[in-house]
């Protein structure tokens, strides 16, 4: 599975970019940052993995909002509260709500 960081020998677990990209970030290398992020996000919509849809969305639209973009980034919180809202994904649900409180 292209781009999925894998446990054994087929369990996916996640998009390598999403799991690397706030690393990135934390030294520095804010654009490879959000190439790597952009690249897990993409993983998860070919996937079709509504949660990581959602764990992406959310990680993108903190990095814009951190650089000021924050009608990309709420656009972004909209759609994982949306995936959030579906699956109930509690823990996603109050992270939205809470970089939505930070954005206003």
């Amino acid at each position: 599975v292209a781009g999925w960081i894998l446990l054994g020998v087929a369990v996916p677990i996640g998009p390598v970019g999403f799991f690397i990209a706030d690393t990135q970030r934390m030294l520095g290398r804010t654009a490879a940052a959000m190439a790597s992020c952009q690249a897990g996000l993409d993983a998860a919509l070919r996937m079709k993995s509504q949660p990581w849809i959602a764990r992406c969305s959310l990680q993108k639209a903190r990095y814009l909002h951190a650089d000021g973009q924050t009608d990309d980034a709420q656009s972004l919180v909209d759609t994982a509260r949306r995936i959030a809202k579906v699956h109930r994904l509690a823990p996603i649900l109050k992270e939205c709500d809470d970089l939505a409180a930070v954005m206003h």
